[in-house]
C-alpha cells in the first residue's frame, strides 16, 4: 500500500483511541511495517507529546534513531530497549541493550525497570512477530500475557506491533483476549 495511505489509516485509527491507558495491537503487512511504526511513534510523541519506551526486537537503537530522525520524531522522548539478537552495539544514553532475543526474563526485567520512570506514558513493542522467531507459540503467549497484564496494572498505554503472516496470525486470537483492540492496517 502507498505509504501516505498507510500513514493516514494509522492516524485515523489512533485518533479514535483514548490514550490514558489500554493495550492495542496493530497488525500490518510486512511491506507496511516500518511506515506503521513511524506513524504511531510520530503521533504519540508529536501530536500527543507523550514520552515512552520503544522496545525493538528487530532493529538496533542506532538504526531506529536514524529512521526516526529522518521523520523528525522527537527521540528525546523515547527510551529504547534493544534486543536484536546480536551483541549490544549501541552506546547511547537513552538505550538499554539486551544480550539476546531469547531471554524473555531479561526483557521483562528491563521493561519493568523502565516503567518505574513516571514520565513514560506509553510502551511501543516492536514486535510480537519477532518473539515467535525465537520462541514457540506457547512461550510467546505466556510472555505477552504476563507483560500485557503488567502494563495494565501500571496503568500505561501500550502498542504491540504484529506482522501479518502465518505464525503471527496464530497469536492474534490470544492477543484479542488481552488487548483492548486489534487494529488491522491493510
Amino acid at each position: 500500500m502507498n505509504p501516505i495511505r498507510v500513514r493516514k489509516k494509522v492516524v485515523a485509527q489512533l485518533a479514535k483511541i483514548k490514550f490514558k491507558k489500554g493495550i492495542y495491537t496493530f497488525v500490518s503487512k510486512p511491506e507496511d511495517y516500518l511506515t506503521v511504526n513511524k506513524a504511531i511513534c510520530s503521533y504519540l510523541t508529536k501530536n500527543l507529546k507523550f514520552s515512552g519506551i520503544y522496545v525493538s526486537l528487530n532493529n538496533s537503537c542506532k538504526e531506529m534513531l536514524e529512521k526516526f530522525d529522518k521523520e523528525k520524531i522527537d527521540t528525546n522522548k523515547l527510551l529504547f530497549i534493544e534486543s536484536t539478537g546480536q551483541e549490544p552495539k549501541s552506546r547511547i544514553n537513552s538505550c538499554i541493550s539486551l544480550k539476546n532475543n531469547r531471554s524473555l526474563t531479561e526483557l521483562s526485567l528491563s521493561i519493568s525497570e523502565a516503567c518505574k520512570n513516571k514520565k513514560n506514558q506509553f510502551i511501543f513493542f516492536d514486535s510480537v512477530s519477532t518473539l515467535l522467531v525465537y520462541n514457540n507459540l506457547e512461550t510467546t503467549e505466556q510472555f505477552v500475557h504476563y507483560i500485557v497484564n503488567r502494563i495494565k496494572n501500571l496503568g500505561l498505554f501500550m502498542v504491540l506491533i504484529s506482522i501479518e503472516d502465518e505464525k503471527s496470525n496464530k497469536l492474534l486470537p490470544i492477543l484479542s483476549q488481552f488487548c483492548d483492540k486489534i487494529i488491522r492496517i491493510n
